[in-house]
């Protein structure tokens, strides 16, 4: 039989949703010039579908439509996107239509010898529910397949109703590099937005895929995209998120792509406060070399260094001091950084930043009882300040004979070096006190020991013209060397 009906759709397409009656429209055209056309539709799937109409007439060269209704359920397809389901649409010629334009039910039965026109069309399931739940098991196939069907850009960047959540948010979260790039190729929105103001891009810092990270920061040919002007509803940048999670890579990254490694918080706070916080070194070390200010302030008047003290993080604090971080700094309730060490019982930490100070003023002053009292108290014996000074350097190089002693008995280390590579027995050298020298050769310090810019002792003592600290010396040189030095 010729074609009677020309239906537009190739099949029929569902965007699914759980508990809600969901719906799709079904268009039709009567072919014929002269004649009505009668209509029946048939599902394989009563007891989940419903058609409405069911049936009826369309007159000559007509338009009608009809609603395919999937009705509510708590349950998700058994398959999608493409469902083993059909509905199957038949047609017979029709000269005179009934009066309600409703087909009786023996219509096309009485009427099988005529021939009967049929065309079926498959049911599909799709929309952003279904999406979001293919994304969220990780099921790559029917994420590919809904991506064949096309029509992603219709609901792509429709969110979840509790989170707002897109379905790029959940790849990203999820760390599927594939996936992610399956919906950016559909039209997917890098700068989608949940409920709490949080883009894909912080779903991905929490999965800990760079690659991710990387796929959605690299911005399209043409595009610019102000990084460092994102903020979610606490103001955090995905730099404060690297930053808190101890994602070093990414905080690279970011840096790398421009954001400013002094980009602020509703609390005042850089990624910096935040690392130091957590206690994470390579991060700290990658936010101060990307420019941030190691003593930037946020709104209750802490610095970093604040941060790392108030935690505990002992690295963190040498590494602070090392840049030069300023311990004097007070909160706006007065508190240093000391004060918070304290206050929390991080001893080590004070001593960092407090004791071990008092520690080498003592040993500069030579006062040998407040020494043995500093370490009882617990400090650090060979404790160096940000110059790498510790307090044997300090006594030998004042030439007090009863603390370099008394140094030496506790444990000190005697071969201990400073940032320029100088040791204690440098330090004696350079103060031309010889009964140093020879306290510290005679207690394993090394009279070959050369400094950053190859100086050892000798040559010093022989500069100065310090000719009783070159004898003690020369006394404990090999041959090779004095030979050396006499030439």
């Amino acid at each position: 039989m010729d074609k009677l009906i020309e239906v537009e759709e190739k099949e029929v397409r569902v965007e699914f949703d759980l508990k809600k009656k969901c719906k799709t429209t079904i268009h039709m055209r009567n072919l014929m010039e002269t004649s009505h056309v009668a209509f029946k539709i048939q599902t394989t799937g009563p007891e989940i579908f419903a058609v409405n109409p069911p049936n009826g007439f369309i007159p000559p060269q007509a338009d009608s439509t009809l609603d395919f209704i999937v009705k509510p359920t708590s349950d998700l397809p058994k398959d999608f996107p493409i469902t083993k389901h059909v509905i199957l649409i038949q047609a017979l010629p029709a000269i005179s239509p009934t009066p309600s334009l409703r087909v009786p039910k023996d219509w096309f039965a009485s009427r099988q010898e005529q021939g009967t026109w049929k065309e079926k069309l498959r049911v599909v399931y799709t929309g952003a529910f279904l999406l979001r739940h293919a994304v969220e098991g990780l099921d790559q196939e029917r994420v590919l397949n809904m991506v064949k069907l096309g029509g992603l850009e219709k609901f792509v960047n429709e969110g979840d109703k509790e989170s707002g959540k897109t379905a790029l948010h959940i790849a990203a979260g999820k760390g599927n590099l594939e996936i992610v790039k399956l919906l950016l190729d559909s039209g997917a929105d890098k700068g989608a937005k949940g409920f709490t103001g949080q883009t894909p891009v912080y779903d991905a810092v929490f999965s800990g895929n760079l690659e991710v990270v990387e796929a959605l920061m690299e911005g399209n040919e043409g595009e610019f995209v102000d990084w460092g002007e994102l903020k979610d509803s606490r103001g955090w940048n995905p730099l404060h998120l690297a930053a808190s999670l101890d994602f070093c890579g990414a905080v690279e990254f970011m840096l790398e792509r421009g954001i400013d490694a002094e980009v602020r918080d509703n609390e005042g706070r850089t990624p910096l406060h935040i690392a130091a916080a957590q206690g994470d070194g390579r991060c700290v070390e990658a936010l101060l070399a990307g420019g941030a200010d190691v003593d930037g302030i946020s709104s209750d008047g802490s610095t970093a260094l604040h941060c790392a003290a108030s935690g505990g993080h002992v690295d963190i604090v040498e590494g602070l001091l090392d840049s030069c971080a300023n311990r004097g700094i007070r909160n706006l309730v007065g508190q240093t950084a000391s004060d918070l060490a304290f206050q929390n019982g991080h001893m080590e930490v004070l001593q960092l930043l407090d004791y071990g100070d008092k520690f080498l003023e003592s040993a500069r002053c030579g006062d040998v009882e407040k020494v043995v009292y500093w370490v009882e108290k617990g400090v650090e014996l060979n404790w160096r300040d940000q110059f790498g000074w510790s307090a044997l350097h300090c006594a030998a190089l004042k030439g007090y004979e009863e603390m370099v002693k008394k140094l030496i008995e506790l444990g000190a280390n005697v071969e201990a070096k400073d940032s320029q590579g100088n040791t204690p027995l440098h330090c004696a050298a350079y103060g031309g006190h010889s009964e140093v020298v020879k306290i510290l050769v005679q207690n394993g310090g090394d009279v070959e020991a050369q400094t950053l810019r190859n100086v050892t002792p000798s040559t010093i003592a022989t500069i100065s013209s310090f000719d009783s600290v070159s004898t003690v010396l020369y006394d404990y040189l090999d041959d090779s060397v004095m030979i050396e030095y006499k030439v």
